[in-house]
């Protein structure tokens, strides 16, 4: 009994000293939990604090009363970013770029194809020009619209593939015109190549990546051009009537610009095919079988708009065709087309087996 009581009071000396320290770490732990807590509520404000705003954009907050009371606060209205400049604004160079650089939409280029060209036919600095010329050419100046000429007529001699996209192009634009500017230059052009002949197309050209050219391409594709130009006029510019004789083709009228055209034209054909008929074109394969592919496409309209001087073709063509320097093979294609002139403009079919395995049907 005397043990227990001399133990007693020590024990519970030590009880009470482990509860004090008990008590004190825990305080010691809600205080680094609270700033713990306080801490990591200012990083959370910190994080959700909107950013001011860039400092020439930073107005500072308008103070009113409230009540008797100083009230702060933003007004978001003049938080608003300042606009991007007008186009009127950047330089010319830079929005000389911008045009050139604008891509043609579906519906453009659409447009185009139907002519038989992709847009990359033609170089980067122009395909502006022929956006606008496909959408509208009325909007373009006469100097654009003669430079656009050029442009097409130097693509369509560069080969016998680029003939008919070139024609065709080249009648969309006249047909959105109003003032038929285009078409006068159209025209323009084809004549004074053909005066110039000798030193635009039957001479060697050197392109611009340096490649040369022979004068026979350039030339044929000349002459091919001139073909489907005329074509398209016959065909999409004339009117069939029906008199009591029978069917009566109509041209435009004479002293309209289309008129005016199609007897340039016709007139340059009948040019160009008693040149080929002379030497040293009457010993060039490739250009009898441009006047060869002429006379089966519009050789029944040339004689229809000329007859006198479609009778004087046909003189030159027998003339050409007794010539002792030619080959066999242009001796062959000259007959084929005397035939066909003889024929009324349609070979029977032994006419056709008989000329088919000689005639060439590629012109490039």
């Amino acid at each position: 009994m005397t043990g227990r009581q001399d133990i007693s009071p020590v024990v519970s000396v030590k009880a009470e000293n482990i509860q004090k320290d008990l008590q004190s770490y825990q305080g010691r732990d809600d205080m680094t939990r609270r700033q713990e807590l306080i801490k990591q509520t200012k990083r959370a404000a910190i994080s959700q604090k909107q950013p001011r705003p860039p400092l020439e954009l930073y107005r500072p907050p308008k103070i009113v009363q409230k009540n008797g009371t100083k009230v702060h606060f933003a007004d978001d209205n003049q938080l608003k970013r300042s606009p991007p400049p007008s186009m009127t604004a950047l330089p010319l160079e830079l929005k000389s770029a911008l045009k050139r650089s604008k891509s043609f939409t579906a519906d453009e280029s659409r447009e185009l194809e139907k002519t038989g060209f992709h847009r990359e036919a033609f170089p980067l600095e122009y395909q502006g020009l022929i956006r606008q010329a496909v959408l509208d050419p009325n909007s373009l100046s006469y100097q654009k619209l003669m430079e656009l000429v050029r442009l097409i007529c130097s693509k369509a001699v560069e080969s016998l593939q680029f003939s008919a996209p070139a024609a065709q192009l080249c009648f969309s634009i006249i047909e959105k015109e109003h003032d038929h500017t285009f078409l006068e230059s159209l025209q323009n052009c084809c004549r004074e190549w053909y005066n110039e002949r000798d030193k635009l197309l039957r001479s060697s050209f050197l392109t611009p990546v340096g490649t040369t050219v022979s004068g026979l391409r350039r030339w044929t594709a000349y002459v091919s051009f001139l073909i489907e130009l005329y074509r398209h006029v016959k065909n999409q510019h004339c009117q069939i009537i029906q008199p009591s004789g029978g069917n009566q083709v109509i041209g435009p009228h004479p002293n309209s610009p289309m008129g005016h055209l199609a007897l340039t034209l016709q007139t340059l054909l009948y040019d160009c095919a008693n040149i080929i008929l002379k030497p040293p074109s009457l010993n060039s394969e490739g250009e009898i079988d441009i006047l060869r592919q002429m006379l089966n496409m519009v050789g029944k309209q040339l004689e229809v708009d000329s007859p006198q001087r479609m009778q004087q073709l046909v003189s030159n063509l027998r003339d050409a065709f007794i010539s002792p320097s030619i080959s066999a093979q242009i001796r062959k294609t000259l007959l084929e087309v005397i035939e066909l002139h003889a024929s009324n403009w349609q070979l029977d079919l032994p006419q056709t087996m008989y000329y088919f395995p000689y005639t060439k049907l590629s012109f490039h």
